[in-house]
């Protein structure tokens, strides 16, 4: 941060129980002379301060003006808003679209990525502790998987079953069958080390071994293998009974949005793929139902609305995500099909408003309305709940359909609901 201006003082400013204190400085206090204007500039960076300087002179030049700056300002944010577009937002409330158009607005505020190129031209890459093994092998297991596609797509394809092997062991050397829980493994044992039963059920970070969660939060985290997780289980009933089990201890939880909850919490990063997992068990309409409560009962439009910390807009963009009834599985293409909530919603893809878009139609969309009978991607059936990335972008705009409906009995991809798909399907002249 650089002032333009003088200053004629400055100091540290701290918050303890007492309310403000200078034990310890979080932040700072800076004087400068009455009917002074403030003029300063501000830019962050992961590595240094001088980091940051130097990208600040890139982005902002000295000779800037406020309002050149604030004219290019709302320039940008007029195209990142105009992004997405909601058409029709069939029955949905202001408070329902002032939750929407806002969480957009928080998936900007920070656009910083988690590796820069420094002033010497090298990259840097933040590092984490190893003081939890059990949820680090979980997301080592994920990188090894992220390695094993980026090897593919250069064409190496030995080194990328390799690493694609490493990840399926990662996940496996976790699993303790008898608790249905991931585990740090012992490295002087090799004997699998799981929390007791009273801990299992306390919230992080009084039940340590994992990193910014507890072993229930952790057991959902294969974001690259869902399939390889529901084989885990005695069957794919087991693992929604167990994900059931999950959510509905997360929902009785009763110290709100912002303690971290034991169970699903929907304040932090770990388990928030855990709700779009469903669709790997044969129960999409699992996904509809919770998704919907989520976003009608946790995120609000009131000032506490979001649950947790929205860590640089995480919890908006999932908020956004919900509501628009898709949701990306993180490393790979695959994107899952949820509960849409409006009836038309266009996504512009690579920020162009002249396209190509990507337009999400749902039919009969409501508040009641939570199940997705049928369903095309770009006039084609779309037999499971999954997408991928090429059938979102193409040369000219693609259009996801949906037929939505209040009984959870004939949801697609359902037994029942993927007959009366087909069958409408065929009565519409498309099969």
């Amino acid at each position: 941060m650089m002032f333009v201006d003088p200053i004629i003082g400055s100091g540290g400013i701290g918050y303890g129980a007492g309310g403000i204190n200078r034990a310890h400085s979080l932040g700072a206090l800076i004087r400068v002379p009455c009917g002074t204007t403030v003029r300063l500039t501000a830019a962050i960076s992961w590595i240094s301060a001088e980091q940051a300087e130097a990208t600040e002179a890139v982005q902002l030049p000295s000779n800037t003006s406020v309002s050149s700056a604030a004219a290019a300002a709302r320039a940008s944010w007029a195209a990142l808003m105009s992004g997405v577009e909601v058409i029709d937002a069939a029955d949905a409330s202001t408070d329902e679209l002032t939750k929407f158009h806002s969480a957009v607005y928080r998936t900007f505020l920070a656009p910083s990525t988690w590796s820069e190129p420094a002033l010497d031209g090298s990259q840097h890459y933040l590092g984490m502790d190893d003081k939890h093994a059990a949820s680090l092998s979980l997301e080592y297991a994920f990188d090894d998987a992220s390695l094993a596609a980026v090897a593919s797509t250069l064409g190496r394809q030995a080194e990328s079953e390799t690493f694609r092997q490493r990840s399926i062991q990662g996940v496996l050397a976790q699993w303790e069958p008898q608790r249905e829980l991931m585990c740090a493994r012992s490295e002087a044992s090799g004997e699998l080390m799981c929390p007791s039963e009273f801990a299992a059920h306390l919230p992080t970070p009084v039940e340590t071994g994992y990193v910014e969660g507890d072993a229930w939060q952790w057991l959902w985290f294969v974001p690259h293998n869902a399939s390889l997780l529901v084989s885990l289980f005695a069957s794919p009933a087991r693992f929604v009974e167990k994900l059931d089990e999950f959510m509905t201890r997360g929902r009785e939880w009763r110290a709100g949005n912002v303690l971290s909850n034991p169970f699903y919490w929907a304040g932090n990063e770990p388990d928030l793929l855990a709700p779009w997992l469903y669709a790997f068990g044969g129960r999409s309409d699992r996904t509809a139902n919770v998704t919907r409560y989520l976003v009608d009962h946790v995120y609000t439009a009131a000032a506490d609305g979001i649950p947790g910390n929205d860590d640089y807009g995480t919890m908006s963009a999932w908020l956004v995500w919900a509501t628009v009834g898709l949701y990306p599985l993180a490393g790979s293409d695959t994107f899952v099909v949820g509960s849409p909530r409006f009836a038309h919603v266009r996504i512009r893809l690579g920020g162009e408003s002249a396209g190509p878009w990507l337009d999400i139609v749902a039919h009969n969309a409501s508040g009641r309305n939570l199940y997705v009978e049928r369903a095309t991607i770009n006039g084609d059936v779309l037999e499971a709940p999954l997408l991928t990335f090429s059938q979102l972008v193409r040369p000219r705009n693609a259009t996801l359909e949906l037929w939505m409906g209040a009984d959870p009995a004939m949801a697609a991809w359902s037994e029942g609901g993927l007959l009366m798909m087909r069958e409408a399907m065929a009565s519409d002249g498309q099969l």
